[in-house]
């Protein structure tokens, strides 16, 4: 059973591998992977096979914001461990952190910082993470990137 497993996964690498593979701007199995929530496994095996981490989609999102704006904690992990730049912006220069950030995505918000995400990068038009979650009302959020930032926090009763 076990050898039958490897040659049925042997095959299907090869079979792949025999395709076109993707560029870092087009990247189309990685990108449909992660909009089908195919999950960290099946993200891994395309890398193996020379899936880019950075890989874009048509609109210019980037695969891990991609991930993180599914809610795919697995998947986001697994990007950032084979290297995903998490300082790439989308064609509106929003980073992984300003996404996670503004759709209040705390524990991805602490991933992204704990990997060396800058809580300073802006856009050109001045957003940040902090002022993103500021603006979508994410409390938790705004707290972590303020003491990232180094900023003193304080709680007000409204």
């Amino acid at each position: 059973m076990k050898k039958l497993l490897l040659l049925i996964v042997s095959l299907f690498c090869a079979s792949l591998s025999a395709m076109e593979r993707p560029t870092t701007e087009k990247g189309p199995w990685l990108i449909n992977a992660i909009i089908q929530g195919e999950g960290a496994v099946k993200v891994q095996l395309l890398y193996s096979i020379g899936a880019h981490p950075d890989a874009t989609d048509s609109s210019g999102t980037p695969a891990l914001t991609l991930a993180i704006s599914t809610d795919q904690y697995d998947v986001v992990e697994a990007l950032l461990g084979l290297g995903a730049d998490y300082e790439k912006g989308d064609a509106n220069g929003l980073t992984p952190l300003m996404a996670a950030a503004g759709l209040g995505k705390i524990t991805l918000v602490e991933l992204l910082l704990a990997y060396g995400a800058e809580p300073y990068y802006q856009t050109e038009v001045g957003w940040d993470a902090l002022s993103v979650a500021l603006q979508n009302q994410h409390a938790d959020c705004v707290q972590i990137l303020a003491i990232a930032m180094g900023l003193e926090v304080q709680a007000y009763d409204a």
